[in-house]
């Protein structure tokens, strides 16, 4: 919980040094962490600060080879229902202010939703949270070129 609460304070300081940013979160998290305990600052930070969007996704990538941001703590189960359980959450946290709500098969998928939201000549900020897992992924996806 004081991660996501951390990260929801330096996230509404960074949107606030970019006025007119778009605004997107990705978030996952699995095993022993509850997206119902986690989201909670999130929202608070959609209530204050509108986000353009919010993505969830599992922890893996279209690279079935790279296996190294794979939770190994997590079922297999989760890694299907855990992005859908945790949207739900964010649906009942935020249905005073909704905003878009994305569930994605793979952190590709994510980051190439996050870049459609791109609006020219704006800038667009995202905040990966809720998993180191979700975190390592994605910078490792990141090293490729998003189409």
């Amino acid at each position: 919980l004081e991660s996501c609460e951390a990260a929801a304070s330096w996230f509404k300081s960074v949107l606030d040094a970019t006025p007119g940013a778009r605004c997107v979160l990705l978030f996952n998290c699995a095993g022993d962490r509850e997206g119902t305990r986690l989201l909670p600052p999130l929202a608070a930070l959609h209530t204050a600060r509108p986000l353009s969007a919010v993505l969830f996704c599992p922890t893996r990538s279209r690279d079935v080879a790279s296996g190294d941001h794979i939770n190994k703590m997590a079922r297999a189960d989760e890694v299907i229902t855990g992005p859908a359980a945790n949207a739900k959450a964010w649906l009942t946290l935020t249905s005073e202010t909704p905003c878009a709500t994305e569930i994605l098969p793979y952190i590709e998928d994510a980051l190439e939703t996050a870049q459609r939201l791109r609006v020219k000549g704006e800038p667009l900020v995202v905040l990966v949270t809720g998993s180191l897992h979700l975190v390592g992924g994605t910078l490792k996806v990141l090293e490729q070129p998003v189409q």
